[in-house]
């Protein structure tokens, strides 16, 4: 059995419904609009660092051609050290005094790392950790202390001379927050009030047509009387 959707009968239904697709959008598209402009501003400071990847090699005896080269993947070390600037590690070695000054409220252990507070960029040789925070002052202490935590800890942890880390760039004070996202939220929620209320108008279309679908059937059903002829 074959049924055929009459998608221009539910068009109608939803056109005919129209001031509930609006109140959707009106209700969907304030609200948004009206949380991202109550949040407080985030700012962004950025230092850097220099990741100097080097070959090192040995000749073996005074007059043997055979060389004895101890060589590494020079993209994969960039990769582990910049895995390394946004792992837990740097984190827990951050000193608690600066943590009790930028950690945001209810600070836990590797909130920091994992809320996208931290973010790392590679330009080639140059690793550049950005740092977001609710202050200018907080984005760039948390930067600088970051970028030289994760200087010292990568220094010690990479010992076998391949690779050696310097911090080459300090973060400057940001002057402007980061963009709120006003308008993307506002158009990204409206768009979802406009989906949500042709669901509501076509809920209510279909909810109608079985209604009426289920009075017919009643009706169908029930036993047709006949007047009984007079005396």
């Amino acid at each position: 059995m074959e049924y055929e959707i009459d998608v221009r009968k539910y068009t109608l239904a939803v056109l005919h419904r129209w001031r509930w697709v609006a109140l959707c959008i009106v209700i969907a598209a304030s609200t948004a609009a009206g949380l991202t402009y109550s949040l407080p501003p985030y700012y962004r400071a950025q230092a850097s660092a220099l990741i100097q990847i080097r070959q090192t090699g040995s000749q073996v005896g005074l007059n043997s051609p055979v060389l004895n080269l101890e060589t590494i993947d020079a993209g994969a070390r960039r990769q582990a050290l910049q895995a390394l600037a946004t792992s837990p590690a740097i984190e827990a070695r951050l000193p608690e005094d600066l943590l009790q000054r930028i950690a945001p409220p209810r600070y836990k252990p590797g909130q920091l790392y994992s809320e996208d507070h931290i973010n790392t960029e590679l330009q080639g040789d140059l690793l550049i950790i950005a740092a977001r925070a609710r202050t200018a002052q907080q984005a760039k202490e948390l930067a600088d202390a970051w970028t030289r935590t994760f200087v010292d800890y990568a220094n010690q942890l990479y010992t076998d001379g391949h690779s050696e880390v310097k911090l080459v760039g300090e973060a400057l004070l940001p002057y402007q927050p980061e963009p709120t996202g006003l308008i993307r939220n506002t158009l990204l929620a409206a768009f979802g009030g406009a989906l949500l209320g042709m669901l509501l108008a076509l809920g209510a279309e279909i909810t109608g047509v079985l209604r009426a679908d289920r009075r017919r059937i009643v009706q169908s059903n029930q036993p047709v009387t006949h007047p009984s002829p007079s005396r």
